[in-house]
């Protein structure tokens, strides 16, 4: 091929967020032949070379250390969770190298050791030590963090080989921690708060072919723990997450099988040729190969949904598939009103305000969008049950009050509820059959990466508008260089999206702004977000469109399971709604993972008190 007959370059994206949105971006595109990279600001705790993708929907993993796991003061007998602990992942500090046939420490090695010791002293500080009276000698729960020092060597050499340069390291680390804590806790050293366990483990890593030989003369280091995952329990409710499900269904589960040593050294060559840098660490030792399965194969239906209210002993659970006969219809129904204290007239009319909603065409539901869900089907005049359910119930799907709730996106949620019920669907309610980030994201960040994206961890700190250029430059933290993008794409929180695109907008000529943000979705955002502010946020109920959604986790000794499937409180307050998670995993937590319970509990009302008690806003983790 000569110069001018070579393929046109491909349009490149820059997809600022790695959640949902800007991963489904990716996806769409890189499938239609564009140059994708996606910018995440956040750093992955279990991989800390690599981008947390899923935004608010990720796990968020917490960790517990080994053998005194369990508040037991408490009743429920609650695990008592810590942040992940960084610095103990990574190859870096779990994989220390040596000389063959040498247990002695290099200068490199020293180095990296002393680094590691000063952030596990920094952890004991923050996360471990906190008071005097919570000291390893006056207090018998106090977690004490176990590290397992492993010991390797490779076939070729003499077999206590493994154990004496884990001795070796242990010793290094007992020196660096030995120092006391500060004040008020200089009675104790950090050595206190940890125990140092050497185990040698021979030549076992001789089995694993993606390692080289100089990689099996090595020492690691992990933490005797337990990862908890932390998430809200997802509902997939299929109408409303029509688009999403066809994504779920072209994601495959890939499985990472190894290379071969002479696969992996004609890579390391190639890299060398390239002028890669590193090109032993970069050269990758697995390979993808589908496994026939998607992401979508793993969802489990829930099967029904329950309602409890203060008085019950025990909730009162609904079937959540398509009613077979109109008698079967009006039972529920009636079940419902029978359950929520409705009268016959509450349910016509409300049944009349739907079908209004269901009948209305697009440009008068966008109208519905500067009417409150309660005014549009005249809360006034209810029942008092009646108004007190639905001024609560969608603070358990949106955070908002049906005063609060605009009527389109209310009344839409309602509408996909209702219809999921009328049609007979192979999936109604669905959940996943493992932690978000393990059933869904990190396949989807897998295939993206077999299909060519490239992901970048980073942060936007501002979008400057070249004018001599007419371009855009991206400010980013740390650098990175995007060259001159085609598009950039803002798939970031609101907040956040607003903040830069105020500050972009501001600085633009007045000619620029008429040409391009006039009618835009940026002027759009900017009008939505009017009047917002950052310190919003920093209120129990802030003003303005956004309001707090959030949850609690509990990791408990027992399963506690109320319904197959999510649970409704219809009088709370706080506007709750739960989901027992372990018997929908295919891998149930047992002894091993040292709970069995897994209860994920969302929060839609952070400002109103409980029982004439306190507010969620004000509860610490322990009143929660």
């Amino acid at each position: 091929m000569t110069e001018r007959e070579l393929p046109p370059r491909p349009p490149t994206v820059v997809i600022f967020g790695g959640g949902v949105t800007g991963l489904s971006a990716a996806h769409e595109l890189v499938e239609r032949g564009f140059d994708v990279q996606v910018v995440e600001e956040r750093t992955d705790p279990l991989c800390p070379d690599k981008p947390h993708l899923g935004g608010m929907a990720r796990t968020q993993w917490a960790r517990t250390p080994s053998r005194k796991v369990v508040d037991r003061m408490h009743p429920l007998r609650l695990r008592r969770a810590r942040p992940v602990v960084e610095f103990a992942r990574g190859v870096p500090e779990r994989a220390l190298l040596f000389e063959a046939g040498s247990a002695a420490l290099s200068s490199e090695t020293r180095s990296t050791l002393a680094g590691w010791a000063e952030r596990l002293r920094r952890y004991v500080r923050d996360h471990v030590a906190r008071t005097p009276d919570d000291l390893p000698c006056s207090h018998e729960d106090t977690d004490v963090e176990e590290i397992v020092v492993e010991g390797y060597r490779d076939g070729s050499e003499a077999p206590n080989l493994g154990r004496a340069r884990a001795a070796a390291v242990a010793t290094f680390l007992e020196s660096e921690l030995s120092a006391p804590l500060p004040e008020p806790l200089e009675r104790c050293t950090y050595k206190g708060y940890v125990t140092l366990t050497v185990a040698d483990f021979g030549a076992v890593l001789d089995s694993d072919v993606r390692l080289l030989p100089p990689e099996r003369r090595a020492v690691r280091l992990h933490l005797h723990e337990s990862l908890l995952p932390g998430e809200h329990g997802y509902r997939f409710f299929p109408s409303f997450y029509a688009h999403l499900f066809d994504v779920m269904r072209r994601i495959p589960v890939l499985e990472q099988r190894p290379k071969t040593p002479l696969e992996i050294a004609r890579r390391v060559e190639d890299y060398r040729r390239a002028n890669v840098p590193d090109p032993e660490a970069r050269a990758p030792r697995t390979f993808a190969v589908e496994t026939g399965r998607t992401v979508y194969d793993n969802l489990v239906t829930t099967g029904y949904h329950a309602i409890v209210r203060e008085d019950d002993l025990a909730p009162r659970s609904l079937p959540r598939r398509r009613t077979e006969s109109v008698r079967e219809l009006l039972e529920a129904i009636d079940a419902i009103r029978t359950m929520l204290d409705f009268t016959h007239l509450d349910v016509a009319r409300y049944q009349l305000k739907l079908l209004e909603y269901l009948t209305s065409c697009t440009a008068r539901r966008r109208d519905y969008e500067n009417v409150s869900w309660y005014d549009f089907i005249g809360g006034e005049s209810y029942s008092e049950g009646f108004k007190r359910a639905m001024n609560i119930w969608p603070q358990a799907l949106n955070g908002m009050r049906a005063e609060e709730a605009d009527a389109r996106s209310a009344g839409t949620i309602t509408a996909q509820i209702v219809l999921d019920q009328a049609f007979a669907r192979d999936l109604v309610d669905a959940t996943l059959n493992a932690p978000t980030s393990e059933a869904w994201f990190d396949p989807w960040r897998l295939y993206l990466e077999e299909q060519g994206v490239r992901f970048v961890n980073t942060s936007l700190e501002e979008i400057v508008w070249l004018e001599d250029q007419e371009a855009l430059k991206l400010n980013v933290s740390p650098p990175a260089n995007f060259g001159r993008p085609h598009y950039v794409i803002l798939a970031l929180s609101v907040e956040r999206a607003y903040a830069l695109v105020a500050k972009f907008v501001a600085s633009l000529p007045s000619e620029i702004r008429t040409r391009y943000v006039e009618g835009s979705d940026l002027e759009a955002l900017l009008e939505f977000m009017d009047g917002w502010h950052p310190s919003n946020n920093e209120t129990s109920h802030p003003p303005g469109p956004l309001q707090h959604f959030t949850g609690v986790q509990y990791f408990l000794e027992h399963d506690l399971r109320f319904v197959r499937g999510h649970t409704y409180y219809a009088e709370s307050e706080w506007g709750l709604t739960s989901v027992s998670q372990s018997q929908f995993r295919l891998a149930r937590p047992d002894w091993r993972d040292e709970h069995r319970g897994v209860l994920s509990v969302d929060i839609g009302n952070m400002y109103t008190p409980a029982g004439g008690g306190k507010d969620a806003w004000s509860c610490s983790a322990h009143d929660l």
